[in-house]
């Protein structure tokens, strides 16, 4: 099952991620998955059907964990926003700006613009898709494949 099946599952996964780490680690556990539960796979449905139903799944939820993770850049914004700073919190807000544009210019312009968009001029998604002339799901896909983005790259240069 392993042998015939990994690329399928992989490369499907790896679409969603793009992270070849992350999409290894969700391979195995939709494997493991696989084996625990072979008993309840019903034949009169495609087996890859199967799989690809068990990975997804497992994707969501960890997608809903990194949800969490993009919330304290949201965080983040806000105190920079904020007007009610000392001097210290105005130095830090001075180089969460500098090290969060320097990240912004590495984006693609039009995540980049979406995403400045959302955050820094507080636009709705509703907005924002119609100055762009996209959906608002793609813009919805476009900012949170954004911040994800913005992320790695901040943790990368900065790591805690």
């Amino acid at each position: 099952m392993l042998e015939s099946h990994w690329s399928y599952v992989y490369n499907y996964l790896l679409n969603k991620t793009d992270d070849v780490y992350t999409t290894e680690e969700l391979c195995i556990q939709t494997f493991a998955k696989a084996f625990d539960k072979i008993d309840k796979y019903n034949e009169e449905y495609n087996f890859k059907t199967w799989l690809i139903t068990i990975c997804k799944r497992l994707w969501i939820d960890h997608q809903r964990k990194k949800e969490l993770k993009t919330t304290k850049i949201n965080k983040q914004v806000s105190f920079i926003k904020s007007d009610d700073a000392s001097i210290e919190d105005a130095l830090i807000q001075d180089q969460y700006i500098k090290t969060i544009k320097l990240a912004l210019n590495t984006l693609k312009p039009d995540d980049k613009n979406a995403l400045i968009k959302r955050l820094f001029e507080d636009k709705s998604y509703a907005e924002i898709a119609e100055e762009m002339d996209d959906s608002v799901n793609a813009i919805k896909v476009k900012i949170f494949r954004a911040k994800r983005k913005l992320i790695k790259i901040i943790q990368n240069q900065y790591p805690l």
